[in-house]
């Protein structure tokens, strides 16, 4: 088989199939499969090209020798080329929403918990495009007396669910409801009610209410337990987890931190602060978006809504 020499290029030889009686070395160009060939004195072998890998979606950022894909919105990873590279992904579900104290009663709202913290999972050889859900704060639509709703989950295709954190607690004039929720992180208690549990590896539990004059309990957070409501004021929420390389380099988070615990709030007591990672404080407090922190417990006719989640996925740069 002979090749030709056109000024700045070799022109191959083509066909449909493979040529019989090569020769070892024997090169063509198969227009079949769209692939170059060649004889090793056995059998045609295709011939692989190597394309580098790459990946778009979300915000990019490359910092460190790493490339950087933060979602704040639901999404997708696609991937091309030289598919097979291992990434890290690190992923917070939606922080609940805080609890309504009755007004007239002045007995105390939880804090919200704070969305799950998923510890960063690595993918080896990722081969096909991610799918990517955000997690929506929980919110406090309800009349007052009202407890915060849960969080949504925050979703990576294959790996493990970020769960939402816990809806914070309330407490009526007229009956004490222990209506304070599991989650992620769960939601703070009132009026001597305990706070509820979070989800092993995600978050904690929120704190117990206190009774009279009834300061609700904090939520919980990825690495902390609600704070206890008190006599003399409401709980700081749980406190977050710190993930400064990833959130420096995403202008991500709280001072570093994800996932904190909404403050307890309302009673007839001062207001407190929401947990370190973006849990909001008492008396309308928000958690902040993307961190998944918890919204801050109130007496007043709304109460914080809970931050939403957040995922982040990194990969060397080679």
């Amino acid at each position: 088989m002979a090749s030709i020499l056109k000024g700045d290029r070799i022109s191959l030889p083509t066909a449909t199939s493979d040529p019989s009686s090569p020769s070892q070395g024997d090169q063509y160009y198969n227009t079949t499969d769209d692939e170059l060939r060649i004889y090793n004195g056995t059998t045609w072998n295709g011939v692989t090209f190597f394309t580098p890998f790459s990946a778009a979606g979300g915000t990019e950022y490359e910092s460190g020798g790493y490339k950087y894909h933060k979602f704040t919105s639901s999404g997708t990873l696609v991937v091309a080329g030289d598919v097979g590279r291992n990434v890290e992904v690190l992923m917070v579900a939606g922080g609940g929403g805080g609890g309504r104290d009755d007004y007239s009663g002045g007995r105390g709202a939880g804090g919200g918990g704070a969305g799950g913290q998923v510890d960063p999972q690595t993918i080896s050889g990722l081969s096909s495009n991610l799918s990517v859900s955000i997690g929506a704060g929980g919110t406090n639509s309800g009349s007052n007396g009202a407890p915060g709703t849960n969080g949504g989950n925050t979703t990576v295709t294959g790996i493990t669910t970020a769960i939402g954190g816990g809806g914070g607690g309330s407490h009526s004039n007229s009956s004490n409801l222990d209506n304070a929720t599991s989650g992620g992180s769960g939601g703070g208690g009132t009026n001597g009610q305990n706070g509820k549990s979070g989800t092993s590896g995600q978050g904690n539990s929120g704190g117990r209410g206190a009774g009279a004059p009834y300061g609700g309990g904090g939520g919980g957070g990825k690495l902390g337990v609600g704070n206890v409501g008190k006599n003399d004021g409401n709980a700081i929420g749980g406190a977050g987890k710190s993930y400064s390389t990833w959130a420096s380099a995403t202008s991500s988070g709280d001072s570093g931190y994800f996932a904190g615990g909404g403050a307890g709030g309302g009673g007839q007591v001062s207001g407190a602060a929401g947990g370190v990672g973006g849990g909001g404080d008492a008396l309308n407090g928000a958690g902040q978006a993307n961190t998944g922190g918890g919204g801050g417990g109130n007496r007043n006719s709304t109460a914080g809504s809970g931050g939403s989640g957040i995922v982040i996925i990194r990969y060397l740069i080679t």
